[in-house]
């Protein structure tokens, strides 16, 4: 059975541990994510950088159960980041089916819209990611 699109996917907290994981294995170096003792004592944190955001929306986007199918992510396009991202947010992925066309391999490649939202709706994160799709089943 075809999915109803848009589908979108449950919340995943963000959390200053894992913005601090991403943040070091990253290697980020930007003041931004390296707050001073001092503005830690004033309760600033370094925020969620892009590419966790992109992250994140990768899981997401495969936890909806709709890319079962799915063989590799091939491309992003079109990527903005619309809002900044702390800890304590709850982003969740609405995921839009936008087209498939046959790959010369005989597989397909699907485009999907990716909008990340946070506990108040504000729009995070859009983009179009481009997926490579085993071949259609043929039914009998």
């Amino acid at each position: 059975m075809s999915p109803s699109w848009p589908v979108t996917s449950r919340p995943q907290e963000v959390t200053q541990d894992l913005i601090d994981t991403l943040v070091h294995l990253g290697g980020y170096p930007h003041p931004l994510f390296h707050p001073t003792p001092e503005q830690q004592a004033d309760g600033v944190s370094a925020p969620l950088m892009g590419q966790g955001v992109l992250l994140l929306a990768g899981g997401l986007a495969e936890q909806t159960g709709e890319l079962g199918d799915v063989i590799a992510l091939v491309g992003l396009s079109d990527v903005r980041f619309r809002a900044m991202v702390r800890a304590g947010a709850r982003l969740r992925l609405v995921m839009d089916l936008i087209g498939t066309s046959a790959a010369p391999s005989g597989k397909r490649r699907s485009e999907y819209r990716w909008t990340v939202l946070d506990d108040h709706d504000s729009v995070v994160l859009e983009a179009t990611a481009t997926m490579l799709r085993a071949p259609e089943q043929e039914t009998l």
